[in-house]
């Protein structure tokens, strides 16, 4: 039998999040967190919360490298390094504080993050790795 080699884009991490998703943004050409995966649990919110809001999302940011981290502004200790955290982007016709109410029922315990006016939210599951239950913020 043929091997078939499948694009790297086109891999599924789970029904309806691509690996290109969930990749380091940095621009290299090998990066630590390319090909790494995403945190199972992270991704069971993902679909929890697209489930919830019955429309497509898209992930802007997963998986980070330290250097790209640093150049984003990342927190030091930012669960994107450990690939435990996603930014999902507001759908189109969904409000900020809607989506935001959606998953803060789903992420329960992890963390949830606004940024207002920026088009995407934060979610993980750093209770999961040890960190405090229910972190929420704003910035």
């Amino acid at each position: 039998m043929d091997k078939v080699y499948v694009p790297f884009d086109r891999v599924m991490v789970s029904e309806h999040l691509w690996l290109s998703e969930v990749r380091c943004h940095c621009g290299a050409p090998v990066c630590a967190r390319s090909m790494q995966l995403p945190d199972p649990s992270v991704v069971g919110l993902f679909e929890s919360l697209r489930w919830a809001l019955g429309v497509p999302l898209l992930v802007s940011c997963c998986g980070r490298c330290v250097k790209h981290n640093a150049a984003v502004g990342g927190h030091p200790n930012s669960l994107h390094l450990l690939l435990a955290a996603l930014d999902v982007c507001i759908p189109r016709g969904k409000s900020e504080y809607v989506v935001f109410n959606f998953a803060d029922k789903i992420v329960g315990d992890g963390g949830l993050g606004r940024y207002p006016g920026r088009g995407f939210i934060h979610i993980d599951a750093g209770h999961l790795l040890g960190l405090p239950s229910r972190r929420r913020w704003e910035k």
